[in-house]
C-alpha cells in the first residue's frame, strides 16, 4: 500500500514537459492557496479574501515546488534508467536472462526456443571480437523481425539467444524457426568478408515442464541434439517413451 502510495505522489510530482511542469506547478500553487484559505476559514472565520496575501504565499512557495518537482524528475529518470540497463544486454538492446525470466513468470503458455549461433567462435578467432559483437547485434535484429511482436526476445548467454512464444502451435513453430535458422549473410565494414550466420534451435513447449529450471533443461538438451544433427535447423523435445519392444 505504502508503495503504491509513493509510486502515485511521484507520478503526480514528475513533469514529462516544460508545459506539464507549468500546468502542475500551476496545479500544486492553487492546491497551496486554497489550503491556506480553507485554514484560515476554520481559524479566523469568514474573513475577506486577500489577494496580496495569496501572492507571496504562492511567490514563496513556488521556487520550493519547482526545485521539488525537478529533483523527483531527476530520481525518477535515475531510478529507470537503473532499471533498464538491469534488464537489458547492453550489447544488443535485448532483454538480459534476468528480465526474460521475470517474463516467463508472467507469460501465458506457449513455447521456448533456445538459440545457438553456429560456428561463432570461428567468427571471433578470426575476424576478432569486433567481428563477432557485429555478428550479435545483426542477429537480434533478425530476431525481432522475423518474430511476432508479442514474443518474447533475449540474449540470455555469449552466443546464445532465447524466445518465448506465446500460444504458438507446432507448425507456427516449425515456420518461424524455419526462418529463424536459415540466418542472414551480414555485410560490415567490421568484418573484412561477408559472414554467413546460421542458427540451431532447441525448442520446448511449457506446458510439458513443471518449471522454468525443467523448461530451459529440455530445450537445451533439444538444442545439444540440433547442434550435434547437422546445425542450422529447428529440433523439439520429446519425452523418452519406455517400454516399446
Amino acid at each position: 500500500m505504502l508503495d503504491r502510495l509513493i509510486s502515485y505522489c511521484l507520478s503526480v510530482l514528475n513533469p514529462r514537459s516544460r508545459a506539464d511542469f507549468a500546468w502542475r506547478l500551476a496545479a500544486i500553487c492553487a492546491l497551496v492557496v486554497a489550503t491556506d484559505a480553507g485554514i484560515d476559514a476554520l481559524l479566523a472565520g469568514t474573513s475577506p479574501f486577500s489577494w496580496t496575501r495569496r501572492l507571496i504565499i504562492v511567490v514563496g512557495v513556488a521556487p520550493f515546488i519547482s526545485l521539488f518537482m525537478l529533483s523527483v524528475h531527476h530520481i525518477v529518470g535515475v531510478k529507470n534508467d537503473l532499471h533498464r540497463y538491469a534488464n537489458t544486454d547492453m550489447l544488443t538492446g535485448l532483454m538480459n536472462r534476468r528480465a526474460f525470466l521475470d517474463a516467463l513468470d508472467q507469460a501465458e503458455e506457449g513455447a521456448i526456443m533456445m538459440i545457438d549461433v553456429d560456428h561463432f567462435k570461428m567468427v571471433n578467432d578470426r575476424y576478432g571480437h569486433a567481428a563477432g559483437d557485429a555478428v550479435l547485434g545483426a542477429i537480434a535484429s533478425h530476431l525481432q523481425t522475423n518474430l511476432r511482436t508479442d514474443d518474447i526476445i533475449a540474449r540470455v548467454g555469449g552466443e546464445e539467444f532465447a524466445v518465448y512464444l506465446i500460444g504458438a502451435d507446432s507448425s507456427e513453430i516449425d515456420r518461424i524457426g524455419a526462418r529463424v535458422c536459415a540466418g542472414f549473410t551480414l555485410y560490415n565494414d567490421t568484418v573484412p568478408a561477408p559472414i554467413k550466420v546460421t542458427m540451431s534451435i532447441g525448442a520446448a513447449y511449457s506446458a510439458m515442464a513443471s518449471d522454468q529450471a525443467e523448461l530451459f533443461a529440455r530445450a537445451d538438451q533439444a538444442l545439444y541434439e540440433a547442434k550435434h544433427s547437422g546445425r542450422a535447423r529447428l529440433n523439439f523435445w520429446q519425452p523418452v517413451v519406455s517400454g516399446r519392444s
